[in-house]
């Protein structure tokens, strides 16, 4: 599951989804992609009780939690642009492109990227289980 920890549908939605999926499936294993909420300039005001009540739900019912940074996405999403600004070479982003799409799409490429070796074939095929012990 991916969804953000500053916002009420997110930070409390998610997790009672986690908790039904639980319930439901309780041998397979649940990941959760959770963005936090930035720092600083954030325009919701109890995004970081959100998070805070969101985390306690999160360690009760995910096997494993996969924080991301708003703050860093928001940054490399921007290094990125100006890159590709100034060097014609490397890949585009869409002109008409929100910077949320793009920080989706930069936490969606890491999530395949971390579930690949179970996806295709090859020396290093492991299972998710391996994952989420390799990650500690």
């Amino acid at each position: 599951m991916v969804h953000s920890l500053g916002g009420g549908t997110g930070s409390g939605l998610g997790p009672y989804i986690l908790s039904m999926l639980e319930d439901e499936f309780p041998s397979c294993y649940r990941f959760a992609a959770s963005v936090f909420p930035q720092a600083e300039g954030d325009d919701v005001v109890t995004s970081p009780y959100n998070s805070i009540f969101s985390l306690s739900k999160l360690t009760e019912h995910a096997d494993c939690v996969l924080p991301f940074d708003n703050t860093a996405l928001t940054s490399i999403i921007q290094r990125q642009i100006e890159l590709a600004k100034k060097d014609s070479s490397l890949p585009q982003p869409p002109a008409n492109a929100k910077r949320f799409a793009l920080e989706n799409g930069l936490v969606a490429s890491f999530l395949s990227n971390l579930t690949s070796s179970m996806r295709f074939d090859g020396l290093l095929n492991v299972d998710i289980n391996e994952i989420t012990t390799n990650m500690v």
